[in-house]
Formats: C-alpha cells, structure tokens, sequence
C-alpha cells in the first residue's frame, strides 16, 4: 500500500484510517492557528513600541541644540532643548504627530477628534460656526455647524439661503417661496389663513359689512347709498330699497312706493301733487281751493280751508293778510289783525 510522501520540513498529512471519524487536531489547521497568533502578537508589539516612542518623544528623552542634533524619528528640536516626533509651538512645546496633534499657535491641535488648526487657533470643526467642516468655512442665515456641515435648526427649514419656520412665515409658508397674498393674511401652521371671523375672498374680509363681498365672496351692493349690515344689502333708514335706496315721500318717481311715477313732478309726504299754476307762481292748496301764489307772495290758508295770497310786506293770520308789524291773535280765529302793540285777549 503506498503512503504519501511529505517534503523534509513540511508537516505530515494523517490521514484517517478506514471506519474511522475526523481524528482530533489537524497539524495544519493548528500550525495555521498558531501563525495567526505570532502575526497578532508582533502587530501589538510595533504598536506598543510606537506609543512607546510617542510618549517618550511627548518627555523629551533626547536632548537638543538644534534639528540636527535629533534622529528622524523626531526631526524637530523645539524651544525648550528637546527632540519633538512632530512639530514645536510657540511656546516650545513639542506637538505630537504620531498622537494627531499638530502644532497652532501657542498650543497643540489633536486633529484626531475633529479639530483643525484656523490661523493661530485650534477650534472644533464639527461645531465651530465660522470653521465649519474646514478653515473659514461660515455658517449663514441662521445656520449652524453640525457634525461639520452648516445646517438649519431642528423645525426650520433653508429657504433661499435663510432658515425658517414655513409653520409661520408668511414668505415661506409650508413650504419655500410660497408667499400669503392678501390683506390681512397670515402664516398659520403651514397654511396661509384669515383671522378669526373674517373670510378669504382673495383678501381678507368681514362678510358681514364688506359691500364688495356682502354674506358671501363676490356678492356686490349694488344701488346708490346701500350698505353691508349683518350679510345683507339694506338701505339707510329712512329710505327705500327701490334698487338705489329712494325716500319715497319726496322722490317724483317714487312717490310712496317704488316705480309711482309723478306726472306733475312734485311728490309731497308720499302723494303726488298737482301742480296747475303756470311757471313763476306757486301753488296754495286748501281744503276749499287752490290758488296760484305770485312768487313774491306767500300762501295763506284760513282755518275753514280757503286759500289766499299775501303780498309783499304782508303776513297770513286767521286767513287774511295783516301788514308787518300788525297783532296777529292766533287763539282767537275769528279776529283780524290788531293795531301793534295791542294785547289779545285771554
């Protein structure tokens, strides 16, 4: 039977004999095993010998006159008469590169936990507003530096290079440039709304006295002098709703009622009159006759309902005219005029 033959120094394959299951620990499995441990064992080794000379370098072990008074490993000799695995501050201090840090300013710049060096300054990049993410890069319009990216606060939003709360700006109302046109409103929410009580008719308005927008968006008062009161079109009072509001007792056209035409022209406390006197004199109505009064004259009407004229100079008393300056007893009917200067009796 013919075994296999394994080179001079190469481990030797066992293999299993017939019946029999997987034997216990193959060599090349465990020489396999053991090469990784070495490989893991020599990384910690290196890396403990490089925090090692890091941290001797950070003391100084090495001392100096100049840079090159000191080994490659630690080129710099700072201020104070040291070798420094980095680079020297102004105040002499070694900055070690291994350890992240960099020299800025008068102190050191660890750039492993998210610092920079900005000028003479060592500032947090993650947070700093005026270094945000790298040097000089300035968070506007309400931005602030976040995990170095300039961003808007938690609930705002950046609209055109501004942060803002689209629940309430009324530039930027839920949503960027969309802009609450109209008198009167309001950014609410996210949605551009009236105030209380008042309707968007495009502006916003009090239906209830809007003669534009009468109980409803375009419902107009149309008609001279009609007003908006309680949502509806009304006329003063006073006056009538006849399409323009009309005072029925005197207008000629609508006398006493809408569309009562006048043909004389004269409507007196809702009546039309007739008018039968010629142009330049007036007319006397009483209950008796009517009388055509000189313009000039005055009408006069007794108490039993005859009409009269008074002239020029004259006045109406009981019924007939009495010159000025005449005694006119009113309680006494049936008297004339007295002289002046006359008491009339009780």
């Amino acid at each position: 039977m013919a075994r296999s033959m394994a080179a001079p120094g190469s481990p030797t394959t066992r293999l299993n004999p017939p019946g029999h299951g997987a034997l216990v620990g193959n060599p090349i499995e465990e020489e396999e095993s053991m090469s990784r441990r070495s490989t893991f064992a020599l990384v910690a080794v290196l890396l403990l010998t490089a925090l090692s000379d890091a941290d001797a370098s950070r003391h100084r072990p090495r001392r100096c006159r100049n840079d090159a008074q000191c080994p490659r490993s630690a080129p710099d000799c700072c201020g104070d008469g040291f070798c420094c695995a980095g680079s020297c501050n102004w105040n002499g201090d070694c900055c070690v590169a291994f350890a992240g840090e960099v020299a800025c300013g008068a102190s050191c710049c660890n750039t492993l936990l998210g610092n920079a060096c900005c000028g003479d300054s060592c500032v947090d990049i993650e947070t700093d507003n005026a270094n945000c993410g790298g040097c000089g890069n300035l968070c506007t319009g309400g931005k602030t530096c976040q995990g170095g990216s300039c961003a808007c606060p938690t609930g705002q939003t950046e609209c055109n290079g501004q942060c803002v709360d689209t629940q309430w700006n009324n530039d930027n109302c839920g949503s960027c440039d969309t802009t609450c046109t109209g008198y009167f409103k309001d950014c609410q929410y996210g949605h551009c709304v009236c105030p209380p009580n008042e309707t968007d008719c495009g502006d916003c308005v009090d239906t209830n006295s809007s003669k534009k927008n009468c109980g409803s968006c375009g419902h107009k008062c149309t008609g001279a002098f009609k007003e908006c009161q309680n949502g509806g079109c009304t006329c003063p009072v006073g006056l009538t709703d006849c399409g323009d509001c009309i005072d029925i007792t005197s207008d000629p056209n609508n006398c006493g009622a809408c569309g009562n035409y006048c043909l004389s022209g004269v409507c007196e406390n809702g009546q039309c009159k007739l008018n039968l006197c010629p142009t330049g004199t007036n007319e006397c109505d009483g209950a008796l006759d009517t009388r055509c009064c000189p313009s000039t004259s005055s009408c006069c009407i007794s108490p039993r309902g005859d009409a009269g004229c008074c002239g020029a100079n004259t006045f109406c008393c009981n019924g007939g005219c009495c010159p000025d300056g005449s005694v006119c007893c009113e309680n006494h009917p049936n008297m004339g005029c007295l002289p002046a200067g006359t008491a009339c009796p009780p």
